[in-house]
C-alpha cells in the first residue's frame, strides 16, 4: 500500500482550544512551522471567551493553508472537542494536541517515516519534553519511557501486560492513532468528565492489534499554575476519576482476553487507580459519597477473575486496597466488609486481613518454590540491588528457611568483584556465563532490560524473570 498518494491526509491534528490567549500561537506556530500537504490541522474553538479564536485566525491567515480547519462549538469540554475533531478527521492516522503544549521540530517527518515502515500500526507511542512554568519544586511527571519499553510491535494487550504500568503515562497526546482502528472499535472520550484520557487511553491500548513505542520526544507537555492538571482537587476531580475506573471497569466485562497474564495486570491497573482516588479524596472532603461504588466495582472485578491466574499480584493488590479503604476517613465501613464478606466469605474486619494476609503468603510460597535457593552447591546470581532484591530475600527466609546456595549480585556497570552486597561478591553481567547456574532477576523498573543483556550475556544459563507474570512491586 502506497501511504500518502496525491492529496492524501496521512495525519490530523486535533486542537481543542478554550481560553488560552496566551499559548494558543506559540501552539500553533509550533505545528504550522512544520506542515506540508500530507498533515490537517482541525482546531476545535470551545467557546472560548478570551482572544483565543482571532488567535487562531491570525495564525490561520498568516500561513493560508487550505489544511486548517477552526470549527466553534459552545463550551462543551476537552471531551467534547477532541470527539468532535475525530468527527472531522480525514487522515488515516490521528493525534491530540492540548492548545497550552507544542510539538518539537520534526515531529511529522518522524511520524510519517515510522507509519511508513510499519504499515497499519493501531497505535504508536511517543514521549514529551516538559517546559515547566510553574516555579514550583514538586516533583513533576516525566514523560519519557526510554529504557524501560521496547521498540517492537506487540498487541495492545501484551503491551498492556509488559509496559503500560511501567511508567503508567496516561495521555492522549502522546500517542497517534489509525482513525479506522478508532472508528471500528467505537472509541470516544468521556463527556463532560476531567481526567478523560484514562478510560479512553485504557480501551484503546487493549483493544488494538498493533502498537509501537518509539524513543522520541516529539512533545512538549507545558507545566503552567492555571492549567487542569495543576488545579485544587474539587468533588468534580475525584467523580471524574472515580467514573473513568468505573468505565474501565464495565468495558472489560465484554472483552475476550487472550494474554496470559492480563488479570494480574489489570488488577495493577486498579490498584493504581484506587490509589489515585485516595489520594484525591484526602484533598477533598465533599467526596465521601463517591468512594463506595468504585469500590464494590473493583470487588466485583476481582471475583470475576480465574483462580488459576491470580498471582501475588493480584492478592497483594486484594490486601492494599481493603487496608487502604478500612483506613479511609470517607469509606462506608459497611460497604467495604459486607464487599469482602462476598468475595472471601469473612465476616469481621481483622478476619478479612488475616484471610488475605494468608493468601498473599501462600501466593509468595508458590513463587519462592521456583528459586533454586534452597540447594547446596547451586550458583545463583540475583540481578538487582537495593531494598527490593534485601526485601526478597528477608521475605524468602521468613516463609522459606535459609537460604543454601551459593549466591552473588549481578550488575550492568559495575566491574565484576570489584565490591560486596550483603556480604556477597558483584559481578558485571558481561561475566557471568562460567560463574552462574542460574539468575534471578529482581527489579520491577529494568527488568525487561535486564532480561535482555541477559539473553546477550548468559543465554546458556537458566534465567528466572519473577515479574515476568508479576506486574507490581512484590517486595
Amino acid at each position: 500500500m502506497i501511504l500518502n498518494s496525491l492529496n492524501e491526509i496521512l495525519i490530523s491534528v486535533i486542537i481543542p482550544v478554550y481560553n488560552v490567549e496566551q499559548y494558543v500561537g506559540e501552539c500553533l506556530e509550533s505545528v504550522l512551522g512544520q506542515l506540508d500537504e500530507s498533515i490537517e490541522i482541525i482546531i476545535i474553538n470551545d467557546g472560548s471567551t478570551d482572544e483565543s479564536y482571532r488567535r487562531c485566525q491570525d495564525k490561520i491567515e498568516e500561513y493560508q493553508n487550505q489544511r486548517i480547519k477552526i470549527v466553534t462549538q459552545s463550551n462543551q469540554g476537552l471531551s467534547v472537542a477532541r470527539n468532535n475533531g475525530l468527527q472531522l478527521a480525514e487522515g488515516k492516522y490521528v493525534m491530540f494536541l492540548d492548545s497550552d503544549d507544542m510539538l518539537c521540530e520534526g515531529s511529522f517527518i518522524k511520524l510519517q517515516s515510522y507509519i511508513r515502515q510499519y504499515e497499519d500500526i493501531d497505535v504508536l507511542f511517543f514521549d514529551a519534553v516538559t517546559k515547566d512554568e510553574t516555579g514550583a519544586e514538586d516533583e513533576k511527571i516525566h514523560y519519557s519511557r526510554e529504557d524501560r519499553v521496547d521498540s517492537v510491535v506487540v498487541t495492545g494487550q501484551e503491551y498492556f501486560c509488559t509496559y503500560y504500568l511501567n511508567p503508567l503515562i496516561v495521555s492522549a497526546c502522546l500517542c497517534l492513532y489509525r482513525s479506522e482502528f478508532i472508528r471500528q472499535n467505537k472509541l470516544a472520550f468521556m463527556p463532560g468528565k476531567l481526567h478523560e484520557d484514562i478510560a479512553f487511553s485504557f480501551k484503546t491500548v487493549l483493544s488494538a492489534q498493533k502498537v509501537l513505542y518509539i524513543p522520541d520526544k516529539l512533545y512538549v507537555r507545558r507545566y503552567r499554575s492555571d492549567s487542569i492538571t495543576m488545579q485544587h482537587i474539587t468533588i468534580k476531580h475525584v467523580q471524574s476519576q472515580s467514573d473513568a475506573y468505573e468505565e474501565c471497569l464495565c468495558w472489560i466485562k465484554g472483552v475476550t482476553w487472550s494474554y496470559q497474564c492480563i488479570s494480574n495486570a489489570l488488577a495493577e491497573f486498579f490498584r493504581i487507580g484506587l490509589r489515585y482516588v485516595f489520594q484525591s479524596v484526602s484533598q477533598c472532603v465533599e467526596s465521601k459519597s463517591v468512594l463506595n461504588t468504585l469500590y464494590r466495582d473493583v470487588i466485583d472485578f476481582s471475583s470475576m477473575t480465574a483462580k488459576e491466574n491470580r498471582g501475588i499480584t493480584y492478592h497483594k493488590v486484594l490486601y492494599e486496597s481493603f487496608r487502604c479503604a478500612i483506613q479511609c476517613p470517607y469509606m462506608d465501613t459497611d460497604v467495604i466488609l459486607a464487599a469482602w464478606k462476598q468475595l472471601i466469605g469473612e465476616d469481621s474486619e481483622q478476619s478479612i486481613e488475616r484471610a488475605l494476609e494468608k493468601q498473599l503468603d501462600l501466593s509468595y510460597r508458590k513463587l519462592f518454590a521456583t528459586l533454586p535457593l534452597n540447594i547446596s552447591g547451586r550458583r545463583v546470581g540475583i540481578y538487582g540491588r537495593g531494598k527490593h532484591t534485601r526485601n526478597l530475600l528477608e521475605k524468602y527466609q521468613q516463609l522459606q528457611g535459609d537460604i543454601v546456595a551459593d549466591i552473588m549480585f549481578i550488575d550492568s556497570a559495575e566491574e565484576s568483584f570489584g565490591s560486596m552486597y550483603m556480604g556477597r561478591d558483584v559481578v558485571n553481567i558481561k561475566d557471568v556465563k562460567t560463574k552462574l547456574d542460574t539468575i534471578i532477576i529482581s527489579s520491577y523498573l529494568y527488568h525487561n532490560k535486564m532480561y535482555r543483556l541477559c539473553e546477550t550475556y548468559a543465554n546458556e544459563i537458566e534465567i528466572i524473570d519473577i515479574y515476568l507474570q508479576e506486574k507490581t512491586v512484590l517486595f
